[in-house]
């Protein structure tokens, strides 16, 4: 839902406010659990449970985008499951939701709360663009000092060019870098630019020359390392996935 206050060229500002739930389709049984959708998950005991808010302002100022939002969350919800991060975050959270579906204690007191705050600006006409966003969640009824270490921060990047930027080649590319739990691993001096909580990439899209309809696009990224007989994912020392450079090429049809 939203609810438009200021409509202008220069400058625009909306109120704002949606909420989701998350569940689990259990193929087998877990635990005490039969298999099948998990509805208990979003209701018993006479409450909705594993659901999420977010609420705030959004809005323009000259070249400038901005997002600012208060998140609330209960149980084990999250509202970007299928992130850029999700392949190499998956098996954690397929054993999260296992132990969560397990314990049997599904509470609808809240377990996240936070603010994200997003900016971003484009300019020459719209062809350069750049968005960051960072998000702060808190555990409700924790201290100061646990939360800086466990709390699993959000910090997001990209840049996006756009077709006509460069017109001697006329290529469109994009890179970004997501991270999560990045003022804990400033705080334990683990920082990594990529390890198993962040996502980097891009891609180049390249125009094919006298076919105005195809494009060809090289992408690029880390992605977790995985045996080349069982298919399984390699981990290292510290019990998280090893990263490899993975390069792909794509043909793209267009109208």
């Amino acid at each position: 839902l939203d609810l438009p206050i200021i409509e202008g060229d220069f400058m625009s500002l909306r109120l704002f406010a949606e909420g989701a739930a998350e569940t689990e389709w259990l193929r087998d049984a877990v635990g005490d659990h039969d298999a099948g959708l998990a509805l208990d998950l979003l209701y018993s005991d006479g409450s909705f449970k594993n659901w999420g808010a977010a609420g705030g302002l959004m809005g323009r100022v000259a070249i400038l985008n901005w997002r600012l939002e208060y998140r609330y969350y209960t149980g084990i919800f999250r509202p970007s499951l299928f992130d850029s991060t999700y392949d190499k975050s998956r098996v954690e959270n397929a054993i999260a939701y296992s132990n969560y579906i397990t314990s049997g204690g599904y509470s609808d007191a809240p377990t996240v709360m936070g603010v994200y705050g997003e900016g971003s600006f484009s300019i020459m006409k719209d062809k350069l663009s750049m968005t960051l966003g960072y998000m702060w969640p808190w555990t409700p009824g924790k201290t100061a000092t646990w939360q800086l270490a466990n709390a699993q921060d959000e910090f997001h990047a990209r840049l996006v060019v756009q077709k006509g930027l460069i017109p001697i080649f006329d290529v469109a590319g994009a890179i970004f870098y997501d991270k999560h739990g990045l003022v804990q691993s400033i705080r334990d001096d683990s920082f990594q630019f990529l390890d198993a909580n962040t996502s980097f990439g891009g891609e180049l899209v390249i125009p094919v020359p006298k076919t105005p309809m195809l494009d060809v696009a090289v992408i690029f990224a880390a992605v977790p390392e995985r045996n080349d007989k069982s298919g399984q994912i390699v981990l290292g020392s510290d019990g998280l996935p090893t990263l490899k450079p993975s390069i792909s090429f794509e043909t793209r049809l267009h109208f």
